[in-house]
């Protein structure tokens, strides 16, 4: 049962890119005609927001003490999305005091979404996590 409004940003792979751009908690933007803001963020498999040349997270990415409770699910074998570099949102994250919870599985590679991908039985298991953490936070009660 979902315990008050809940506006949950769920995204995969390049969409979790944009997802923290649009995903500001306290601010509401305007995509398109639609306003949006969302109280909890779930990244999946985040493609590319940490920017490996600058050392950052990438231009288009802003994180502040407003960015919403935050989770992360990450492959460590993942070749198109750095586990370090998705580590240091994480650090980031939790440094400005957000609420931020970071799943590395070590196999299941990029894209492995919501299904369980053969020798990598982590990725079949990131929902139930994200359920937990989604019921620590209140969103929703069991």
């Amino acid at each position: 049962m979902i315990h008050g409004p809940l506006f949950a940003l769920v995204r995969f792979k390049v969409g979790a890119f944009f997802g923290t751009k649009i995903g500001r908690s306290g601010r509401q933007r305007t995509v398109s005609t639609i306003r949006i803001g969302s109280n909890a963020v779930l990244l999946i498999h985040p493609w590319r927001i940490w920017d490996d040349q600058r050392k950052a997270v990438h231009v288009a990415a802003t994180l502040d003490a407003s960015f919403p409770p935050t989770f992360i699910a990450q492959a460590a074998d993942d070749t198109a999305s750095s586990a370090s570099g998705n580590a240091r949102i994480f650090l980031d994250l939790t440094s400005l005091k957000v609420p931020v919870e970071f799943h590395v599985y070590e196999t299941g590679g990029h894209g492995f979404g919501m299904r369980r991908r053969a020798g990598a039985p982590g990725t079949g298991d990131w929902q139930n996590r994200a359920v937990d953490w989604l019921q620590l936070r209140g969103f929703i009660v069991p």
